[in-house]
């Protein structure tokens, strides 16, 4: 799903595995795809280019809109709202859905997240 501004309705959000990759070929041989992935996000955080293949379109992706947003690279610095109000119509319509999409996709790798138009997790 496409991701929605702050005044952007996100409803739900459903992550998994997957994506594609930039085509091309490692220009790095010899290193572990987690060494590889940490000097990709080095060039990126440092505004060097990433060269095709390194990281999947997901993953770069999500760290464009990070940027985008400006959210810390270096720190997690999650803010507590609040109790959200779960008694709207859009929690009690979507979490029967939600639950049942849950159960059955239990034990795969899949993440499934309500949220509200400000991106508050509701369910999650």
């Amino acid at each position: 799903m496409r991701h929605a501004g702050p005044a952007g309705p996100v409803t739900a959000v459903v992550a998994g595995p997957g994506g594609g990759m930039s085509r091309g070929t490692s220009s790095w041989p010899g290193l572990t795809g987690d060494t590889r992935l940490a000097r990709a996000r080095e060039r990126f955080l440092t505004a060097k280019p990433i060269e095709p293949g390194q990281v999947r379109d997901t993953i770069l992706g999500s760290w464009r809109r990070s940027r985008e947003w400006h959210v810390a690279a270096d720190r997690i610095d999650p803010s507590y709202a609040g109790d959200p109000d779960l008694d709207t119509p859009l929690t009690r319509t979507a979490l029967p859905v939600l639950q049942n999409l849950r159960d059955n996709l239990q034990g795969k790798p899949i993440s499934v997240i309500l949220t509200d138009a400000h991106g508050v997790a509701l369910s999650g």
